[in-house]
């Protein structure tokens, strides 16, 4: 599990962290001050809280600030996805792809872990892609510091998620190899189910 940790906040450094400028479609608002209740970013985030993520950044550079709260937000958004596919994996395995653990069971080549981080990549990788800044809150504070909350936001929303998650899998040619025609069959007749089963292993942003 730690190999997935690790590769989530590689994706995110090393394909995502700079997109602070991407986010054409951001809500922005500036005031003085730190308010006590929540910032509008945050009440969005809470909204819903499985296609977005929020953080906030504090430093005497705005832009430092916003870049601090970016790459935490997608940080989050990285760790969700990951917990995501794993527990559709898990279910996944249980009902369709039992021939898939016998076979590991029986020391095969074939690797789960390895397959979920595999698969973990690809739904990041398109998932990241598609993700802007949608509210944006700026707050000077008396110490002449800025406070930055921002909310990124998945635009394809849930449906499109457990979409990706299924055809990620589906596609997979070793997975795919490794099922047998009865499971095969059982994939092609519940697809609704697995789409459903999908969307129920969205993990929320954290």
């Amino acid at each position: 599990m730690k190999s997935l940790k690790v590769l989530s906040f590689t994706l995110l450094m090393g394909l995502f962290v700079g997109l602070y400028s991407c986010g054409s479609s951001k809500e922005a608002s500036v005031g003085l001050g730190l308010a006590k209740e929540k910032s509008p970013a945050q009440i969005y985030w809470e909204a819903n809280t499985k296609t977005r993520a929020y953080a906030n950044g504090t430093r005497l550079n705005e832009s430092v600030a916003a870049n601090i709260a970016e790459s935490d937000a997608r940080a989050k958004m990285a760790r969700s996805i990951e917990v995501s596919i794993r527990n559709f994996m898990g279910k996944f395995y249980q009902d369709y792809g039992k021939s898939i653990v016998n076979a590991t069971e029986s020391k095969s080549v074939y690797d789960v872990e390895s397959k979920n981080e595999e698969l973990t990549e690809q739904v990041a990788s398109m998932v990241l892609r598609n993700i802007s800044i949608a509210k944006y809150d700026a707050y000077l504070q008396k110490n002449g510091e800025t406070t930055v909350h921002l909310c990124l936001e998945y635009g394809g929303g849930e449906d499109a998620l457990a979409d990706a998650i299924v055809n990620a899998v589906l596609n997979d040619e070793k997975i795919k190899n490794q099922l047998s025609d009865a499971e095969k069959e059982k994939i092609n007749q519940n697809h609704a189910e697995l789409k459903k089963r999908a969307f129920e292993s969205l993990s929320p942003v954290k």
